[in-house]
């Protein structure tokens, strides 16, 4: 104490003022007092006074008293100053005076000063304190934590601007945040902006993350942009994670769906496609019938597709049976013998069995002469008659040589 006074009393001297003037003033009740004491004690060098008498006017009842302590404080920018910037940060009213004491703060590149930052970001009510924390941090480490922060910050204009923060990271670092992200955004555009970034990082730790937006989304468009970039993503678990698609429950994402899924041919998205069949919308089902006469097209027999186009012979829509035969004809295997026959006996109108004829002919099997037989009897159409009789015949010609 005696050193500080010694130290006052020499300043004093200089200025023209005694030590316990200074001091008087700077505890005086008059605010004119106080910032008097302020200017005087701004033109002490000696950095243990100031901050000794400085600390006090941190607290004092007059907001323009604390901005000036503050500034004072902050020309010292020696470390030692940091616990009374934080405590400034923490315990101020006044937003502008923890905005500038935030500003002290983050011209000290110390590792303790970190934390203090990071909860400033997540905690202080003041959008303009929290877009300054985020802009000023730097390093890699503390840039990922600002940025996990900031996306779930309670301005939406914060999150807009994490999320372009976001992309120069790597895809790792983007792929952990955006997995929180989407846990959490609420706001449409935003998640848009979300799956943006995702459709940029070309590796197999985003599937998951597609195939959960799909399931879960609320929006229609987002689930569909979602199938788009599993469509585009290289790498063979992006096929089945697609074909779930099948099952949304808008009737255009699931045909948007189908139309990807015919582009990729792929025999390993029958089962999805199977599903697709039982869908109450009647277009559902024929385009997952054209789907599946596609993929028939892209293999040697026997069909990996055919036992799905049989299936559709059970549809109650006649329109979706006679499609299915048209396909099937298209591939005359033996196997469908059956199939075809339990088909006319559940199904007996004349454009039926005239295509149940096509198909037996397709086959140019022995197998279907007896179902041919069959239909020419119960036929009561000469007409009709006729068309069967030459094809009976067509078929036991070659036989027959």
């Amino acid at each position: 104490m005696r050193g500080i006074l010694f130290s006052l009393f020499f300043v004093s001297f200089l200025l023209g003022t005694s030590p316990e003037e200074i001091t008087y003033l700077l505890k005086s009740k008059k605010v004119k007092d106080r910032w008097n004491g302020l200017n005087l004690l701004e033109k002490v060098e000696d950095k243990e006074i100031r901050l000794k008498l400085l600390i006090p006017l941190l607290s004092d009842a007059k907001k323009k008293l604390r901005r000036k302590a503050l500034d004072i404080l902050g020309r010292i920018k020696e470390e030692e100053i940091i616990p009374y910037l934080d405590k400034v940060r923490r315990e101020e009213k006044d937003w502008h005076l923890r905005y500038q004491a935030i500003k002290y703060l983050v011209q000290f590149t110390t590792s303790a000063v970190h934390p203090l930052l990071l909860d400033s970001l997540r905690n202080d009510p003041e959008l303009k304190i929290r877009a300054l924390v985020f802009k000023s941090v730097s390093g890699d480490g503390l840039k990922e934590s600002a940025l996990e922060i900031a996306l779930e910050d309670r301005d939406k204009r914060m999150r807009e601007e994490a999320l372009e923060q976001l992309k120069r990271l790597v895809d790792s670092s983007k792929l952990r945040l955006l997995s929180s992200f989407f846990e959490k955004e609420r706001d449409k555009r935003l998640r848009e902006k979300g799956l943006d970034i995702l459709k940029d990082i070309k590796r197999r730790e985003v599937i998951p993350l597609l195939v959960k937006i799909l399931r879960e989304d609320e929006s229609s468009s987002l689930r569909k942009k979602a199938i788009e970039i599993l469509y585009q993503l290289p790498f063979p678990e992006a096929l089945p994670a697609l074909a779930k698609g099948v099952k949304d429950e808008e009737m255009d994402i699931r045909l948007f769906t189908l139309s990807l899924l015919a582009k990729k041919g792929d025999k390993r998205v029958i089962g999805a496609l199977k599903v697709a069949l039982k869908d109450k919308k009647e277009k559902v089902r024929l385009y997952a019938l054209y789907t599946l006469g596609l993929i028939s097209r892209m293999y040697p027999p026997p069909s990996p597709a055919l036992g799905g186009l049989l299936m559709a012979l059970k549809d109650e829509e006649e329109k979706i049976v006679l499609v299915a035969l048209d396909i099937i004809k298209l591939f005359p295997e033996e196997r469908i013998v059956p199939a075809l026959e339990e088909l006319f006996e559940r199904r007996n109108s004349k454009r039926i069995r005239k295509k149940i004829v096509n198909c037996l002919v397709a086959t140019r099997s022995q197998t279907a002469l007896p179902l041919l037989f069959r239909i020419l009897h119960s036929t009561p159409y000469k007409e009709e008659k006729e068309e069967i009789e030459r094809a009976i015949l067509e078929l036991i010609t070659p036989l027959s040589k």
